[in-house]
């Protein structure tokens, strides 16, 4: 911080001050910014051979052949790059939907988790579970009767949805009871966008109104699974352009049926835990990953999601380059420009398969230190990282579309 500090007095023009003169001083201030630069334009999302394995066959291997390159520093500071995946456990690539989501909540009371609006602070009694999500999810969130009301974005508005989330519930649930996952609805018996929850029984079921509320469509669970046994489920329900309504549970067809017209399209937030901001339908369980898309989703899609998951380099997958297991991994290939390695858990190596050297796991966190690639001192803006990219797939691994999204950070002065 700079402070230029300027004397003022007043007195008599040519003569000394008088002995009733007033002094007083004022301060100007101003703050100096970190002047970081980050550059990750030779990673461009989905580029052949540089962030894009294009098409893998299960049970085989695949590194990218080009550098991922990304440059980093400070004109006036020092500075750190850090590269992490914010899923709160590090489990890396999965075949989740990327397009028309309007709005993903991960709960897994980490940063930077959420968007499409920013759940309000939770009501009620609830409490972050950093692990033990569903496999390779992170953490969740545990609701004892607490609920998340999401602010209202223009997306929510559209009668072609898809909406979906992972729970865990195990105690009984009353004769006429219900227990709400995820609802949209502005209040107790009027139209309801959707409303996915638990029926004393334990039955699941889904309702969406269509038409004006004149039309509703009712979905259950068809058979005697127990969904009340601790484990974690996935619950989807999407409604598609011919008003056609799908209820899927762990990745399955379970109902559908069809409205006489258009879903209704509400006012009002996504309500997670409870049908509505002051409903008496709270969820007593664990639930993660909600997630709002403006287009019905396919059943390969669902299925995939469900099924498809690829875990980290040096997790419980292990390093099997066979494919056998599976996994994502990093490699640092190259550090110059001024970026330095002291300090960082990184290295660099040859990433060369299953010969080469340097392979890891991705952080779950940019503020971890095994998320510092590399630093650079004060004056050097083009520090450079150059990253290679490696999957081994599981022969069962499901077909579809898969990703692992990485967050890429510049922080000064470095960490």
């Amino acid at each position: 911080m700079f402070v230029v500090a300027l004397v003022v007095a007043t007195s008599a023009w040519g003569s000394a001050l008088p002995s009733d003169a007033a002094t007083s001083s004022v301060v100007v201030t101003m703050d100096v910014a970190s002047a970081t630069t980050l550059t990750p334009g030779g990673c461009a999302t989905a580029t052949p051979g540089v962030t894009d394995f294009g098409i893998v066959q299960p049970g085989t291997s695949v590194t990218t052949t080009i550098d991922c390159t990304i440059l980093f520093g400070s004109s006036n500071d020092s500075s750190s790059l850090h590269i992490a995946q914010l899923d709160g456990a590090g489990d890396a690539m999965r075949a989740a939907p990327t397009s028309a989501v309007v709005g993903e909540w991960r709960l897994n009371g980490v940063g930077a988790e959420s968007n499409g609006g920013v759940p309000a602070v939770p009501a009620g009694t609830m409490s972050w579970l950093p692990t033990g999500g569903p496999p390779g999810l992170g953490g969740a969130a545990s609701l004892n009767g607490g609920q998340f009301d999401v602010a209202e974005v223009p997306g929510f508005n559209d009668p072609t949805f898809t909406i979906e989330a992972w729970f865990r519930h195990s105690a009984p649930i009353g004769a006429g009871a219900y227990e709400t996952i995820v609802a949209r609805r502005p209040g107790g018996g009027g139209p309801v966008q959707f409303t996915l929850r638990f029926e004393s029984g334990p039955t699941i079921n889904m309702k969406v109104s269509g038409n004006g509320n004149t039309s509703s469509a009712y979905l259950y669970e068809p058979t005697a699974l127990n969904y009340n046994d601790g484990a974690w489920h996935y619950m989807v329900g999407t409604v598609d352009a011919a008003n056609v309504v799908r209820l899927y549970l762990d990745g399955a067809l379970r109902d559908q049926g069809t409205l006489t017209g258009p879903a209704d399209v509400l006012s009002g937030p996504i309500s997670i835990g409870n049908e509505w901001a002051s409903g008496g339908q709270q969820f007593h369980g664990d639930i993660d990953e909600v997630r709002f898309s403006s287009v019905p989703r396919t059943a390969a899609e669902i299925r995939s999601y469900y099924l498809g998951r690829v875990q980290d380099f040096g997790a419980a997958a292990g390093t099997d380059w066979a494919g056998s297991a599976g996994f994502f991994a990093t490699c640092l290939r190259g550090a110059s420009g001024g970026a330095m390695l002291n300090g960082t858990t990184w290295s660099t190596g040859t990433c060369a398969g299953a010969n080469g050297a340097g392979w890891r796991a991705v952080s779950p966190s940019t503020g971890s230190a095994s998320a510092i690639v590399a630093r650079s001192t004060a004056g050097t803006t083009t520090a450079r990282a150059d990253l290679r990219f490696a999957v081994s797939v599981p022969p069962a691994t499901p077909p579809g579309s898969y990703s692992a999204p990485l967050e890429v950070m510049v922080i000064a002065p470095a960490a």
